[in-house]
């Protein structure tokens, strides 16, 4: 529809102003420092708490911006993204706290197991299958499948 059409060039233009604020910027420059090391940031002369307040601004923003854009197109509940959310923790402790690429390993393979499982049994066990997986890991391997030893 020319809704969602306008959300995608909107989206597109939302994230060319971001690129542009965290690459162009002084703000977004000092904002990208304090992401990789607050205490270097600081020496340097980025104000932490300003960036902070501006970090926490824009991401208000673009969700505020996100949330009305897409409102018109699909419904939502109070509870919407809680079962992904759980999913998606799932999936890290599956792959290994702390571990990238065992957080996109585990989130696969629950991906996986529960396709082939909602195609043989029911897509009422999804969940279920996801976090039998995981606490069948946690049991075989308490760190994950990619996760190390503390």
């Amino acid at each position: 529809t020319e809704h969602r059409t306008f959300v995608i060039f909107a989206t597109f233009f939302l994230i060319f102003l971001t690129w542009l604020f965290l690459y162009k910027t002084k703000w977004g420059q000092g904002l990208r420092a304090m992401s990789q090391n607050r205490e270097a940031a600081t020496l340097v002369g980025v104000n932490i708490d300003k960036v902070s307040i501006i970090a926490f601004g824009l991401a208000a923003g673009l969700a505020g911006v996100s949330g009305a854009l897409i409102a018109p197109v699909e419904s939502f509940t109070p509870t919407l993204g809680g079962e992904v959310i759980l999913k998606a923790f799932a999936s890290v402790v599956f792959g290994g706290m702390g571990s990238l690429i065992g957080a996109v390993t585990g989130a696969f393979i629950i991906g996986i197991t529960e396709t082939v499982a909602v195609a043989f049994i029911s897509s009422a066990y999804s969940s279920l299958i996801a976090f039998g997986l995981m606490i069948l890991i946690l049991f075989i391997r308490p760190q994950g499948l990619l996760g190390e030893k503390v």
